[in-house]
């Protein structure tokens, strides 16, 4: 994308959460019991309507 010189690049960084979007608790375990994909997908339709 950078390379190519695509302007409409953003990145959103998700701090505290591990691949799949999980939060991780204090001892490095993975808190299934939050599911932040629907937000990841909501950020990323918006992005498509820009």
């Amino acid at each position: 994308m950078i390379r190519n010189n695509k302007p409409n690049f953003t990145f959103k960084p998700y701090l505290s959460l591990e691949h799949n979007y999980f939060p991780m608790k204090e001892l490095g375990e993975i808190n299934y019991e939050i599911f932040n994909w629907d937000k990841v997908g909501i950020v990323w339709l918006n992005w498509l309507k820009q």
